[in-house]
């Protein structure tokens, strides 16, 4: 691990908490437009009033990440039903240093980070926060059983002082994001051949079987070259230089 994620407790006064929650349900009004992120199955929302809980929270951040140039991005409202889950991934985004808040929670759900043996899953109770850097560490969440899911988190966005996001425009913003999508896309189709070959190959004769493996090795190197496209700090390379 880059960095141990850090539980955080008590982020906001009572009136504040009330206050995100107001806005949160808000934007969970029929009237409100959504994004739909079919990559992961959840909806993702966006409003202008987070930024004053991203800023309130600038203090926190410094010294939980122990950078004193920190400044706030950006915020979101992700929406988690029984049908959603979170691919894996490392942000590319402007989010170096994240604080992710639960602000509606009826399950246990944890993020899991890493990929290997080592890998720990960790719950984030409703009313909690978790730290973490998800440029640098690779997390995901799996699919839950649980039928009413139901899970809004908040995650609050910061990243240093030279990070591209104050450095170049909101034209680099789009392409940042759109390498994003592009980004994963690919991963969910390699998440879906890996389930395939863990668990139905073994019914494939020997010619779909290595169809399947050149497709997953593609996928591979096809993701290689997107993530080697970017740059934490900078943004994308050859774009804005």
């Amino acid at each position: 691990m880059y960095f141990d994620p850090v539980y955080l407790k008590d982020i906001f006064t009572p009136e504040q908490e009330a206050e995100l929650r107001e806005v949160v349900e808000e934007y969970h009004g029929p009237d409100k437009k959504f994004y739909f992120d079919d990559i992961s199955d959840r909806e993702v929302r966006r409003s202008k009033k987070l930024e004053k809980f991203n800023e309130l929270l600038v203090p926190l951040a410094k010294k939980v990440f122990g950078d004193d140039t920190l400044r706030a991005t950006y915020g979101l409202i992700l929406s988690y039903s029984k049908d959603s889950h979170l691919v894996g991934h490392h942000d590319t985004n402007a989010n170096i240093y994240t604080i992710n808040y639960a602000v509606r929670s009826n399950v246990v759900w944890p993020i899991w980070f890493g990929n290997d043996d080592g890998r720990f899953g960790l719950d984030i109770p409703e009313g909690q926060a978790l730290a973490f850097m998800g440029c640098d560490d690779f997390h995901y969440r799996e699919r839950t059983d649980q039928e009413d899911a139901d899970l809004v988190m908040v995650m609050f966005h910061f990243c240093p002082e030279g990070h591209w996001y104050f450095t170049k425009g909101p034209e680099h913003f789009k392409h940042i994001q759109d390498h994003f999508e592009i980004v994963g896309t690919v991963r969910k189709e390699k998440e879906d051949l890996e389930w395939i070959l863990d668990n139905e190959s073994k019914d494939f004769d020997p010619q779909k079987l290595q169809q399947y493996e050149m497709m997953l090795d593609q996928k591979k190197q096809k993701l290689e070259i997107l993530l080697s496209q970017h740059d934490r700090i900078t943004g994308m390379k050859g774009i804005d230089e």
